[in-house]
């Protein structure tokens, strides 16, 4: 899946006096990563609810033949998968994958969207920015991505 724009509160950025944002419950995607485990036959090895600095949950799935990273943005249900590597300290230091037949699995069992990576590692461009708020839009000033999956995904402080 592909955005035209990025949406308004993908970065997890808000003025916090002036509105209050509806995070997924981490739980959701916990259940939705067991079921798509369950259902491929592999299991879940790790899970990473922390926002700390960050924007998105995490968890490792592991299949008959391989492992993968799976993000979630923690506003919208956007996913990202990466190639399993256990030297990953930040996102940035693995390109996002494609998510094989486990993108389908989400997408079929869960309200979770699987985000294309060709798209996430593509090169920012101000219009995908439109509708972002204007809070937001500081901080990709500030931080300077240079493609979308930083902007989804990323660790600003």
């Amino acid at each position: 899946m592909k955005l035209e724009r990025l949406p308004a509160h993908i970065t997890g950025f808000s003025h916090v006096r002036e509105e209050r944002l509806r995070l997924i419950p981490p739980v959701e995607f916990k259940r939705a990563c067991y079921a798509v485990a369950q259902a491929d036959g592999g299991s879940i090895e790790g899970f990473d609810a922390s926002l700390i600095s960050r924007n998105f949950y995490m968890a490792t799935l592991k299949t008959s033949t391989d492992r993968f990273v799976v993000l979630c943005n923690c506003i919208h249900p956007y996913l990202a998968f990466m190639c399993f590597d256990p030297a990953f300290v930040r996102l940035g230091c693995v390109p996002f994958t494609e998510p094989t037949h486990l993108g389908a699995l989400f997408a079929a069992l869960t309200k979770f969207e699987p985000l294309d990576a060709g798209w996430l590692m593509s090169e920012l461009q101000d219009y995908m920015l439109e509708s972002l708020t204007t809070v937001e839009r500081e901080q990709v000033r500030y931080w300077k991505p240079t493609i979308v999956g930083e902007v989804v995904f990323h660790n600003w402080d």
